[in-house]
């Protein structure tokens, strides 16, 4: 698979399993919230029975009401209370209290006594007699057993998320996956035509150069213009150059294609390639310099990586004005080779940085066609990077220059300690 099908399949992934975790996150909260209000209306019912069937025993005597009798028989039937029962005067002062210890003020709802014992639910009602308010009747009952449930609830949804994280990434992995299937088949169909019809060009580009040379001849012989051959030379030219970076680019984003890596010396591959660029930097009135060229090794396909090297140099110069100058500098950076080219050229507008390795992309185009770019260089060079597990980064200012930095593996790093593939045959 292609690193820009795994990325895309990778930001997927994650972009599900986030969504999927933000709702298990919102639902468990909500299930939460629900449950726990649950409890509390199923407490305060209870409560509120517990009052109707104390409600009748509660006797009054000079106006004060009193569960002094009802005390009494349920010691002697040796009837356990549960729950904690209050009599209070009209004015909220508490005259009685039955059962287990509880909150000694009139209250509703839920009440925290202390760390200790905990929290309370609490219900009354008023005491009636002749149509007179004599005092409060009020219940209450420990919180323990719900806080309890609802822990263990909170519990088992915490213990369930790292499982379901691990469910929800591997499915979410397969899913993306399946649904990214049509889309590989697509661009894999897409790169075997560009390799098909690249070496379909071939023939007529080999007979289409082959007839020039026969036209030029009759034009010298009869001393015509060789405007017109001159043109179709240059077309020419410029379509065979298309058609091999197509045909190249097909064949390094092949995933079918075993690369024949083997260690390259990085630093004599880009002295050679600045050797090579720099008849053409000085036609140009260019600069082109090494500033630094350490003794490094990576592991690498020669051909390709020197295309990397190739394209960007010519970029460099191809982009830049008469006077300026490009610096070529090799370093070692931990365990990577650092590799930077920058020029001194009209730089790439921000608007522009999205579409840098897009294909066929030129921020300038009346300068790249006059310069004869057809908008694959940079393409190529993002392909061979990620061929080789090498990172790039762009600095560029408009008007001032660009700087294109490639970090690959040394070849003594254990990312690039691997078996050698068989090359097998390419696009």
């Amino acid at each position: 698979m292609e690193p820009m099908i795994k990325r895309m399949r990778v930001r997927l992934s994650v972009t599900f399993g986030f969504l999927v975790l933000v709702l298990y996150s919102v639902g468990a909260l909500v299930s939460l919230g629900v449950f726990q209000q649950g409890l509390h209306r199923s407490t305060d019912a209870l409560l509120v029975d517990l009052l109707s069937e104390v409600r009748p025993a509660v006797s009054t005597s000079s106006e004060r009401p009193s569960l002094k009798d009802w005390d009494r028989a349920a010691r002697m039937e040796n009837l356990p209370v549960l729950a904690t029962i209050q009599i209070f005067d009209p004015k909220g002062t508490l005259l009685e209290s039955y059962g287990p210890p509880g909150v000694g003020v009139l209250t509703k709802g839920r009440v925290h006594v202390s760390d200790e014992a905990g929290d309370f639910r609490s219900v009354y009602q008023p005491i009636m007699r002749q149509d007179k308010q004599c005092g409060f009747l009020q219940v209450q009952v420990s919180t323990a057993h719900d806080d309890r449930s609802l822990n263990e609830l909170t519990t088992a949804i915490v213990l369930a998320f790292p499982g379901l994280v691990g469910l929800v990434a591997f499915g979410g992995y397969l899913f993306v996956g399946m649904a990214l299937r049509p889309v590989e088949l697509t661009m894999d169909l897409l790169r075997r035509f560009v390799a098909d019809a690249g070496h379909e060009l071939k023939t007529p580009l080999s007979v289409i150069e082959a007839a020039i040379e026969t036209i030029e001849h009759v034009h010298k012989e009869h001393n015509l213009s060789e405007l017109e051959t001159d043109m179709i030379r240059s077309a020419s030219k410029r379509m065979r150059g298309l058609t091999e970076d197509l045909m190249f680019l097909a064949r390094v984003e092949d995933p079918m294609r075993a690369f024949a890596k083997q260690v390259l010396s990085l630093s004599t591959l880009v002295e050679e390639e600045v050797q090579e660029y720099t008849p053409l930097a000085e036609s140009r009135r260019l600069k082109l310099e090494i500033t630094s060229n350490e003794p490094l090794e990576i592991v690498a396909e020669p051909e390709s990586f020197r295309q990397l090297v190739s394209n960007l140099l010519s970029n460099a110069i191809k982009y830049n004005e008469p006077g300026g100058s490009v610096f070529v500098s090799l370093k070692k950076d931990g365990l990577q080779a650092r590799l930077t080219v920058a020029d001194t050229g009209i730089g790439i507008n921000e608007s522009d940085m999205v579409h840098l390795y897009e294909r066929f992309y030129r921020a300038d185009k009346s300068r790249s066609r006059g310069a004869g770019g057809a908008g694959l260089g940079l393409a190529i060079v993002k392909a061979v990077a990620d061929a080789h597990q090498a990172s790039i980064e762009v600095v560029s200012t408009a008007g001032e220059g660009t700087t294109f930095i490639i970090l690959v593996p040394l070849a003594a790093s254990p990312v690039s300690r691997e078996k050698k593939p068989v090359e097998r045959s390419g696009a």
